[in-house]
């Protein structure tokens, strides 16, 4: 016997209607057409819940239907492979998780004390800026060192790339500036990366902060000699407080 016959002997013999037959198993009246009609065939969970619902033999159901068989044992097996093989890759996933953790924690720590010790150092004391100082810019900077009358830095707080980021492993905002009240103007300075090799020099006057022309601001930090052993300490100070970072795809 056929398994579309199997399955209209079995609804016709429980009296039911195919739409009635196909609110059990949970599909459309059209499949359950296209089952007696063997159109397309039940999954084997479905063959073997309508078994054990109807009290039918599953043997007597596919005696006579070898492609149904091998055509259910062919889907057990390619079952089987994508289980393993998602295990696998779970496996692999998850091992990669731990790895990253342990990784990522690692250099969290290593560029945290870095900075730590780096800030008692060179002496940095936490600063909040008072609402009525004119420092500008998008930065608040919670660490100042003043050096001597005129010669502030202050150094923006450490945050480490997020745990997610698998392109980048160190940390952002590496960033230092400094105040230079000079006789007839007053200079920002900032510099940003480890290698403190970003540099913008802004300029005050009546008129508000004005940046710096490029060419002007290397020429100053090469000849002014206050700014160039400003600049010298900048790039000892960077050097120390951060460190490279351990992972980085373009």
């Amino acid at each position: 016997m056929k398994i579309g016959e199997s399955i209209f002997n079995i609804r016709k013999g429980h009296k039911m209607t195919q739409q009635e037959f196909a609110s059990v198993f949970a599909v459309t009246r059209q499949t359950v057409s296209n089952w007696e009609k063997e159109k397309s065939y039940p999954d084997l969970q479905t063959l073997v819940d309508m078994s054990d619902r109807f009290e039918v033999s599953l043997d007597s159901m596919l005696k006579d239907n070898v492609e149904m068989v091998k055509r259910i044992d062919k889907e057990r097996k390619f079952s089987k492979y994508v289980k393993r093989g998602a295990v696998i890759l779970g496996g692999i996933l998850m091992v990669f998780c731990v790895i990253w953790s342990i990784f990522w924690y690692d250099t969290k720590n290593e560029a945290e004390k870095r900075f730590q010790d780096g800030l008692e150092q060179f002496g940095f004391q936490d600063y909040v800026p008072e609402e009525d100082e004119d420092m500008e810019g998008e930065y608040q900077y919670p660490y100042r060192l003043e050096e001597g009358i005129g010669v502030t830095y202050f150094l923006y707080d450490l945050s480490m790339s997020g745990w997610y980021n698998i392109n980048y492993l160190g940390n952002y905002n590496q960033i230092l500036m400094c105040r230079v009240q000079r006789e007839n103007d007053l200079l920002e300075i900032e510099w940003s990366g480890k290698e403190a090799d970003m540099v913008t020099i802004y300029t005050y006057d009546r008129t508000g902060r004005h940046r710096m022309a490029e060419q002007e601001a290397k020429k100053l930090l090469r000849d002014d000699e206050q700014m160039k052993r400003i600049d010298n300490k900048v790039h000892e100070m960077c050097s120390v407080l951060y460190m490279d970072y351990k992972w980085y795809i373009q």
